[in-house]
């Protein structure tokens, strides 16, 4: 078979050109305030999703996670059933740090929509080890989007007396 000829035939606009005016800081502070009760942690995860990385992933982010929490919230967040989001650390920071410990991220992964899909622990941990491996703005994302999702799937809260 021949090669494929050559498909740039026309330049196309770069993805990091793209406009990310419409994005809404204050609005994801307001989203993430439920799971993330620290000011300045929700200030760290919201540059990591709309502040760094290329264009199209940083008003992703924000389009996805702003329209998910407009969704009506049946409960509030389980603080408790959740594990821990490891940064990652390259092997320098590890030596810069005197410890084999990476650091985590300050919100947690919710662990209770993971077991409507997997009832054993085995695949709960794989799903957990898909969702938390990449860069910060994935992770974050990832991890905002399961928050907001674990809201939607629950059965409607009794209202208080």
């Amino acid at each position: 078979m021949p090669p494929h000829p050559p498909h740039h035939h026309r330049k196309h606009k770069k993805r990091d050109e793209v406009s990310t005016d419409f994005i809404d800081h204050r609005g994801l502070d307001e989203l993430l305030e439920p799971f993330v009760p620290n000011r300045a942690d929700r200030g760290f995860i919201v540059r990591c999703l709309v502040d760094e990385g290329p264009g199209h992933h940083r008003g992703s982010n924000d389009v996805l996670l702003r329209l998910l929490a407009r969704v009506d919230r049946r409960r509030p967040p389980d603080l408790a059933n959740t594990v821990a989001v490891s940064m990652q650390l390259p092997p320098h920071l590890h030596d810069e740090r005197g410890d084999d410990e990476d650091a985590a991220y300050p919100i947690a992964l919710p662990l209770r929509p993971l077991a409507l899909l997997a009832p054993d622990e085995r695949a709960r941990r794989a799903m957990v080890a898909c969702l938390t491996h990449g860069p910060p703005q994935h992770v974050l994302a990832n991890v905002v989007m399961l928050w907001l999702i674990d809201t939607l799937l629950a059965p409607e809260a009794p209202p208080n007396p």
